[in-house]
């Protein structure tokens, strides 16, 4: 089961990275998206939409896709294939097109295996596994 887990979630991350989330359309305060429950989206969960250029280096002929953060959104509503999400905050140009990657909070960052400081979660106790408290097998 955690393979299949993994295995998941590592095509969701790809896919992700090749063809990224995009915004539909929007009306007024509601963004529609290309993803739904089957990329890895969820209700609640918080997105970060950005507007795309391509920029091409003069030295190399090389093309980059610049990223420029544009607004934040909470998914509202769901299915497999597209979700729908309401703008929080301030909007700086969101539209159709825009590219939209879901928000790693600290607490999901943490869990996929960043390392956090004694006292940086709350506590004051050393990890399990760390120099002041080592694992014994």
């Amino acid at each position: 089961e955690l393979a299949k887990e993994m295995a998941k979630k590592l095509s969701q991350d790809l896919i992700a990275l090749l063809r990224p989330a995009k915004v539909l359309s929007v009306s007024g305060k509601q963004v529609m998206l290309n993803r739904g429950s089957e990329a890895g989206f969820s209700k609640d969960e918080m997105v970060e939409i950005y507007a795309t250029q391509n920029v091409k280096d003069e030295d190399t002929g090389e093309t980059f896709r610049n990223e420029v953060p544009v607004g934040q959104a909470t998914i509202v509503r769901l299915d497999k294939k597209q979700s729908y999400a309401t703008i929080v905050g301030e909007d700086l140009g969101i539209a159709k097109g825009c590219v939209v990657r879901v928000m790693r909070s600290a607490a999901k960052a943490g869990s996929m295996g960043q390392a956090t400081t004694p006292g940086e979660n709350g506590d004051d106790q050393p990890t399990p596994g760390s120099s002041e408290k080592p694992l014994k097998w």
